[in-house]
């Protein structure tokens, strides 16, 4: 039996560190015009996160401030 467990571990890690068995996907090439739109209902009323007072307003600001920030491992 636990010349089965081994056997399988070593085909498993074979398989796993061959470098020719998964090649790394081709990147797409990227469009000439590389701007993102989307339909906004009204007009956003402010521009603080700490003063929106609408759904639309933090639809808008949720997409303006993602990338702005972003938590660490100890959530900080």
């Amino acid at each position: 039996m636990r010349a089965r467990a081994w056997l399988i571990a070593v085909v498993i890690a074979f398989i796993a560190c061959n470098p020719n068995s998964n090649p790394a996907p081709s990147p797409e090439p990227l469009a000439a015009d590389q701007t993102l739109s989307f339909p906004i209902a009204q007009d956003v009323a402010d521009f603080d996160p700490a003063l929106i007072s609408s759904a639309a307003d933090v639809d808008v600001l949720r997409n303006v401030f993602s990338g702005l920030y972003r938590f660490d491992d100890r959530l900080h």
